[in-house]
């Protein structure tokens, strides 16, 4: 990232080039940030009253963040086909008049925001971008979660979709959850059914889920309150419980 160096002795003219230089610092950062989703409807920018009138927000746009105010929406001329438009426009702020050592009066502060105006389909140029063609931030940042949160959602219902190969002999783990910590615990949760298991080996874990030791432990036995089994986890990832039938699992260990 641009950045100018305060620190050095001797002091200097702080020059125009010195304001550029800092502006296009932040003009490229917003447009990084901007980038990962690309050119959309930050906030607001609703429309209300069957479009008669919008809310305040803000859009991303080719690099540029552009400050959209609330107001009643005009109509560009008369138009067959309207469509719903952000228009691009600039002006100056009256706080940037300045006189200049030629005893000019200039503008300083250019502002560009943008307005949403109703105008006959097919307007061209950088300063007319249909309405529609904009989604939110968030629709946009959903789509990109969502091979994500699928790939999540594997990870943590261990035993089903791309991993329903690890089960073995026929038990039931769709109601069986697999989680693992940045910490490296994982714990298994829910319940297994060996009902139709042929069996005693339940499931082999894979590699990053398989304890760093030998795990013997204790399950609770379906619609018992004291009956209990045990289930063994070793360090190859078997899972396995010597008879089968419907269990209840909780239990968490280090995996490495």
């Amino acid at each position: 990232m641009k950045q100018i160096k305060n620190d050095q002795f001797g002091g200097w003219d702080f020059k125009w080039d010195d304001l550029r230089w800092m502006q296009t610092a932040y003009i490229e950062a917003l447009a990084g940030l901007g980038s990962s989703v690309g050119n959309c409807i930050l906030s607001g920018c609703e429309l209300q009253n069957n479009n008669a009138n919008n809310t305040d927000g803000f859009i991303f746009y080719d690099g540029e963040i552009y400050q959209v105010s609330g107001a009643s929406i005009a109509t560009e001329g008369t138009p067959n086909t309207p469509t719903v438009y952000f228009k691009v426009v600039e002006d100056y702020d009256v706080s940037g008049n300045r006189t200049t050592n030629l005893a000019t009066v200039i503008d300083t502060y250019l502002v560009r925001k943008a307005k949403i105006v109703v105008a006959e389909t097919g307007q061209s140029g950088s300063n007319y971008i249909t309405y529609v063609s904009l989604k939110t931030y968030n629709s946009l940042l959903a789509t990109q979660l969502q091979p994500e949160v699928l790939n999540l959602q594997n990870k943590i219902h261990g035993f089903t979709g791309q991993n329903a190969s690890l089960v073995q002999n026929n038990w039931d783990l769709s109601e069986l959850y697999v989680t693992r910590s940045y910490e490296g615990f994982v714990t298994i949760s829910g319940v297994v059914d060996g009902t139709n298991a042929s069996g005693t080996l339940v499931a082999k874990l894979p590699a990053h889920y398989r304890p760093i030791t030998n795990i013997i432990d204790t399950i609770r036995v379906n619609q018992a309150t004291s009956g209990v089994e045990q289930i063994t986890i070793n360090t190859n990832g078997d899972i396995t419980i010597p008879i089968l039938g419907i269990y209840y699992v909780t239990l968490t260990y280090y995996a490495g």
